[in-house]
């Protein structure tokens, strides 16, 4: 499958080990980078619609609609987990599900660990 995404894409990774050592899975992932499908390996936050309110510093909402009708195209609510980081080679994406705006990229950025 030849790609190539913006940051703030969000695609369905394959074989993504859960933050909490919880089950591997497919999950919705935001690219942090731009990326192509000759990238030794790309990088997002991982996305879940487990969380708890008020929200844990690490978490920004997304948008979504009840059947995928917005930009990201999440059906249910969900944050971007700032601290799952996610590092997995191009051939494990699975396929583009929508993306994020400029402004919650940001949001995203500025909660990231510091390494």
């Amino acid at each position: 499958m030849t790609f190539s995404h913006p940051a703030g894409t969000i695609v369905y990774i394959k074989d993504v080990t859960p933050v909490d050592g919880g089950e591997v899975k497919t999950r919705p992932v935001i690219l942090l980078d731009d990326c192509c499908d000759a990238d030794e390996f790309i990088v997002g936050v991982a996305v879940t619609s487990e969380f708890n309110r008020p929200l844990e510093p690490f978490a920004v909402e997304l948008p979504f609609g009840s059947h995928g009708k917005c930009k990201t195209g999440l059906t249910k609510p969900s944050i971007a987990h700032c601290e799952w980081i996610v590092k997995s080679h191009p051939s494990d994406v699975r396929e583009r599900v929508g993306y994020v705006t400029d402004d919650i990229l940001l949001q995203i950025a500025e909660r990231l660990p510091e390494d």
